[in-house]
């Protein structure tokens, strides 16, 4: 591995970053183009579905988080009405958390909205297709099963390959992982199909090779992670597939990882890093082009919300940039009502709150 192997792996890495912001952006602004009438529609008939924050084994679902995310583009601030859609798939305007969600669904009662540009919120590729068609319920179904389906083949190939108690070891941890939370929710779903479809991506390597790590899928990983994780498990999009990476060099006796595999697990961070970062710094970089250079004052203020040492970057203390949540609605009567929306939508009608 010397200078002409590092200058090419960097110019093929920079050759599909670029390309993968065009087609980032480009699959962002196509589904914002999906009508959001059926959507809203759909929504109206599976209300009482968001607002339980618990599965079927009494596992807590982060149901805030997954109310966000199926507001933005959904809901469209009227301060905003005259934008471009381009414009608002930049900008990816949401109502914050459940409760101002489902008002805003049942009677129309906007709330104060954010502008949610730091991710490229890639679970809108999966959400508003299958929405236009099909009632929140009736997705979580479908995700749940294509995420037993890639699982299964996921723990089938690595018991298969090493051997039952191998196939075990990586099946046990699920049952203290919030499992059902995390392959029902559509927010987090996507995150769990990065973790268990890079490992299989990973594994069974046609011609392995025993003296270089595969950099390059690594890089690719990290940037699928920017563009489809809601900051949820990343650590475990890079971890998972590198330790299947590492039995499969272990059993090709690749003396990479037999002798430094403390520098191959380095190698391979810093490649992942370097397409997570990159990729969520070039949507902040398209969003201070699109909306303006404030987007880049917004995200270093978010950043060090959750990351101390990024104050240093944004020259302000954690309290003067901390954001606070909204406050909860006060409505007593707010989830009788929901019920009676999702009751009136099951009979036919399609009235929903709008912006």
């Amino acid at each position: 591995m010397g200078l002409r192997w590092v200058l090419l792996k960097v110019g093929i890495a920079a050759g599909i970053a670029a390309a993968l912001f065009v087609a980032f952006t480009l699959a962002v602004f196509l589904v914002f183009l999906i009508p959001n009438e059926p959507i809203a529609k759909n929504l109206t008939r599976s209300l009482d579905a968001i607002d339980d924050t618990y599965t079927v084994n009494g596992r807590v679902v982060d149901a805030n988080t997954e109310c966000i995310g199926l507001s933005i583009g959904l809901y469209e601030d009227p301060a905003h009405e005259e934008q471009s859609r381009f414009w608002k798939s930049v900008n990816a305007t949401s109502l914050y958390g459940c409760r101002p969600f489902i008002a805003w669904a049942v009677d129309g009662k906007a709330a104060e909205s954010r502008d949610y540009f730091r991710y490229w919120h890639g679970y809108l590729l999966i959400f508003r297709p299958l929405m236009a068609g099909l009632p929140y319920h009736d997705v979580r179904g479908i995700i749940f099963c294509l995420s037993v389906v890639l699982t299964g083949w996921f723990l089938t190939r690595t018991g298969h390959d090493f051997g039952f108690k191998v196939g075990l070891a990586f099946a046990l941890p699920l049952l203290f992982l919030n499992v059902l939370g995390l392959i029902t929710v559509v927010t987090k779903t996507v995150t769990w199909w990065l973790v268990v479809g890079g490992a299989i991506w990973l594994s069974r390597p046609s011609a392995p090779n025993t003296k270089t790590v595969p950099v390059l899928r690594f890089f690719v990983l990290g940037c699928l992670t920017a563009f489809f994780d809601y900051l949820t498990l990343p650590m475990l999009v890079l971890t998972v597939p590198f330790l299947i990476y590492g039995l499969y060099a272990l059993r090709s006796s690749s003396s990479m990882i037999l002798q430094k595999p403390f520098l191959a697990f380095a190698f391979a961070t810093a490649a992942f890093g370097m397409g997570w970062i990159g990729l969520w710094a070039s949507k902040i970089m398209l969003a201070a082009f699109v909306i303006g250079p404030e987007a880049i004052s917004n995200a270093l203020s978010a950043a060090a919300d959750r990351h101390p040492f990024v104050v240093i970057l944004g020259q302000k203390t954690p309290e003067e940039t901390r954001v606070f949540t909204i406050g909860v609605l006060q409505d007593e009567d707010l989830h009788g009502r929901c019920l009676r929306s999702v009751a009136n939508a099951k009979r036919g009608s399609t009235d929903i709150g709008r912006s």
